[in-house]
């Protein structure tokens, strides 16, 4: 179980889902992403139509409630930066000390699909597990 894998792991996946969102409406509601102990991953997405702060802090609320049975998690929303632009966040986090945030900003022309700029990546916060757990 190394760390940094598995969030690369759940960084494919949340750039692969995020893209087909935008390639289907121009956006994407916020999801979240769960890695199992096995290393299984699962989508959790919001069912109930709340906005996207909601959405995000009701899958940090029911991720944390599962803690003990995640190795790592990913909360993934479209977000507009300061240069007036579009971006993915991804928030990831495992259950050892380590948790990135990583932004990629996007545009969509409209006669070449998505482009995708430079990605920012940085030390993220720890929302689910705030003290990383030895192992």
């Amino acid at each position: 179980m190394d760390p940094s894998e598995d969030l690369m792991t759940l960084q494919e996946i949340a750039r692969e889902q995020a893209t087909i969102g935008l390639e289907e409406t121009n956006s994407f509601d916020p999801f979240g992403l769960a890695m199992l102990m096995d290393g299984e991953v699962a989508l959790v997405v919001d069912n109930d139509g709340l906005d996207g702060n909601e959405s995000i802090r009701g899958f940090l609320t029911g991720l944390s409630e599962k803690r003990d049975e995640l190795r790592a998690v990913a909360i993934v929303a479209d977000v507009s930066v300061l240069d007036g632009g579009d971006a993915i966040r991804m928030t990831l986090e495992h259950r050892g000390d380590l948790a990135m945030e990583i932004v990629i900003p996007y545009s969509i022309p409209s006669d070449r699909g998505i482009e995708y700029g430079d990605v920012q990546m940085g030390r993220g916060p720890r929302f689910i597990w705030p003290e990383p757990e030895a192992g």
